[in-house]
């Protein structure tokens, strides 16, 4: 049995925004990519990151884990984390976990960078 074909986030820093999303189409993020994207996006420079969740159908529990897990590292930093593009199934399981008030969910990604977190 082969495994499964690993994602590949693609990242763009511009001034003080870094902007990432997954290539490809209906994406299953389970622990090991949110693991890895959230491992390379704590360790960027910058203010605000803004993680484009287009073409995600499914998060499991690990990878919104994962993204809390980015969220405080980011704020400790005085960063901040913006999600994006989300699907209305990944919608409705971060309302389900009540994550959606914890969490900065946009529409689409922001014109421009948000103020600091408060």
């Amino acid at each position: 049995m082969s495994s499964p074909a690993r994602l590949r986030l693609v990242v763009e820093a511009q001034g003080p925004v870094t902007t990432a999303h997954f290539e490809g189409q209906d994406i299953v993020l389970g622990e090991e990519a949110a693991k890895e994207a959230v491992e390379e996006l704590s360790s960027l420079a910058g203010g605000t990151v803004v993680l484009s969740l287009a073409g995600v159908v499914y998060l499991d529990s690990a990878a919104l884990g994962k993204l809390v897990f980015l969220q405080k590292h980011l704020r400790a930093a005085g960063r901040s984390l913006v999600l994006c593009d989300l699907s209305s199934a990944v919608r409705d399981r971060f309302a389900y976990t009540r994550l959606d008030k914890y969490l900065d969910i946009r529409p689409g990604e922001p014109p421009e960078a948000p103020g600091p977190p408060g």
